[in-house]
């Protein structure tokens, strides 16, 4: 077996059968593919099952996991000398699952293979990345540096180059190096997991490459949009861990670079009337401000603030309008 894909889904009926097809049409290599069904209806898995025969469904129930776990979980039983992470909602344009393989046949002097990621209109999303410190990722976060610039500083490279992160979206590591690092980083909840995987592999002297013509459209979830609020709060969390695992200093620089970001955001939004996503932006950033010092988990914020999603923050207060003008 050359490659095992993993995937993580949710809601496999919605999204999951198109990357499949293309998965199936598209590469020619030995591969299997393990889905991680997190908090799937059983009659989803049934359906999965029954449609897609070829594949492995490892249920993922009971407790919240993030994309790190149930990546992990997925892998358990893996028999590809790569792995290769997959987003439920990717389409392949190309037969990217060849080219990465054989990039890495290759290039023993690398670790990580990544494909070009485009948007759906086919514009590019993501074609390598600068190296991710506490500094680049604020300048990032204040929209003081582009993003664009950030993720795309190759577009037009042309051919397989050097970048230094690759997107869990969709990246191929070798198997090997995978059980030696343990697999993905389970501190993490919704990022910066793939961030922190390119830099253990970086800190090993290993390379991370990109091939232009291994081409996947990343479609990009709703269900994380629509959970943002707990999806942020779990975000900044694993931030401050990974850019400040470096010790004491880097960890209080970390913080103070967030709390500086959350304040700023903070007031911007206060400033911007009570629209409905002034309102709910206030709510977020107010709670991102109260929790930037915080030490509890990624997924312990996630699952406390779990409630705090968009349409239920502004049901809320709607609601409370509505009996604030019966009163």
């Amino acid at each position: 077996m050359k490659v095992t894909v993993l995937i993580v889904t949710m809601n496999p009926r919605e999204r999951l059968g198109a990357c499949l097809d293309s998965l199936k049409a598209k590469t020619r290599l030995p591969f299997e593919v393990r889905v991680a069904a997190h908090r799937c209806k059983p009659e989803d898995v049934a359906w999965l099952r029954g449609a897609y025969p070829w594949i492995s469904v490892v249920e993922s129930d009971g407790s919240a996991r993030g994309f790190a776990e149930n990546n992990n979980l997925a892998a358990k039983g893996a028999r590809g000398e790569y792995l290769f992470l997959l987003n439920d909602d990717t389409v392949l344009d190309t037969d990217a699952v060849d080219r990465l393989a054989a990039l890495l046949d290759a290039r023993p002097d690398a670790g990580i293979a990544s494909p070009y990621l485009l948007n759906r209109d086919g514009s590019v999303q993501f074609c390598g990345g600068v190296e991710m410190t506490a500094w680049t990722w604020f300048l990032a976060e204040m929209r003081w540096r582009r993003i664009v610039d950030m993720r795309n500083p190759f577009v037009g490279a042309g051919g397989v180059f050097e970048t230094q992160n690759a997107m869990g979206a969709a990246m191929m590591v070798r198997r090997a190096l995978w059980e030696e690092l343990g697999g993905l980083d389970e501190r993490f909840f919704f990022g910066p997991e793939d961030t922190a995987l390119s830099a253990a592999v970086r800190e090993r002297g290993l390379k991370i490459l990109m091939d232009e013509g291994a081409r996947i459209y990343h479609l990009q979830s709703e269900s994380l949009k629509r959970n943002f609020i707990p999806v942020m709060l779990a975000y900044q969390r694993g931030c401050a861990i990974h850019y400040g695992r470096k010790g004491v200093l880097a960890a209080l620089w970390v913080r103070l670079l967030i709390a500086v970001r959350d304040s700023m955001k903070l007031a911007g939004w206060l400033a911007k009337g009570n629209s409905e996503n002034a309102v709910v932006h206030r709510r977020l950033w107010w709670l991102m401000l109260r929790t930037a010092w915080s030490r509890a988990t990624p997924k312990a914020l996630f699952v406390r603030y779990g409630t705090e999603t968009r349409e239920g923050f502004v049901a809320e207060k709607a609601a409370g309008a509505g009996a604030g003008r019966k009163e």
